[in-house]
């Protein structure tokens, strides 16, 4: 996203919510409030789209100022309301990427009409997240999954992803959210771990090596420290 300041242009992180995003994550906001139901309503449109930003942001563009609340934020041409500020403990949903403001999906509609994500099924980049129903266990809601899977995607790709075979024959599955989601661990986690063990081995090396060479220089030593023991027993005696 591109942030719109005082004339000046400048890339910012930043990320859309759907209205349950939020109250799904169950966070506190540092200031404010966050956003819910209401703000990714067609009505915010013309009642005003809200923003949240992040304590960070917050510090760097309004110098921690409680007086941010309700100032506008010109994010790629539209304008939206700052209504909260997240809390520190918030990075985002995905691992290394943690958005500086997060504005509700009617934004989106706001900038592009009918061209919207929102609109369109041939949009793969967000990520869905849910909290397990009391007393469903993750194997439970696995397997419900899998059995609408077909009918999901089925409804939901375009007639040109249905022609891809791996798409049109897929299924959908969950993945514990408690750590994030992280697209490159998924394909290059294999890779990582090995990377891992690795750098690993290397400490364990180093390690070694040092340990080595410290006994070497202590019984290198050791001739040194007595002779000169000997020499104070002898002065002793005599």
């Amino acid at each position: 996203m591109v942030l719109s300041k005082k004339g000046v242009a400048r890339p910012i992180t930043g990320a859309y919510a759907t209205g349950s995003a939020f109250p799904t994550l169950k966070l506190k906001p540092r200031l404010g409030r966050l956003l819910t139901w209401q703000d990714d309503e067609p009505s915010a449109l013309s009642n005003g789209v809200a923003a949240v930003i992040s304590e960070d942001f917050w510090l760097e563009h309004f110098g921690g100022d409680p007086g941010v609340l309700g100032q506008p934020i010109t994010v790629d041409g539209g304008t939206a309301t700052i209504v909260g500020v997240m809390p520190r403990s918030f990075n985002g949903i995905t691992v290394d990427y943690s958005p500086q403001v997060v504005l509700p999906f009617i934004f989106d509609v706001a900038l592009h009409g009918k061209s919207s994500c929102r609109f369109r099924s041939d949009c793969t980049w967000f990520f869905t997240m849910a909290r397990l129903k009391p007393g469903v266990t993750f194997a439970q809601a696995q397997a419900n999954l899998a059995a609408i899977a077909g009918d999901v995607l089925k409804e939901s790709l375009t007639e040109g992803y249905q022609r891809i075979d791996y798409l049109r024959n897929g299924t959908l599955s969950l993945i514990p959210g408690r750590t994030g989601s992280s697209p490159l661990g998924k394909v290059y986690g294999r890779e990582l771990w090995t990377l891992q063990t690795l750098v690993g081995l290397l400490m364990i090396i180093c390690c070694a090596n040092l340990a080595s060479l410290q006994l070497s220089r202590t019984l290198n030593r050791q001739h040194e420290l007595v002779v000169p023991a000997s020499c104070g027993e002898y002065a002793a005696f005599r």
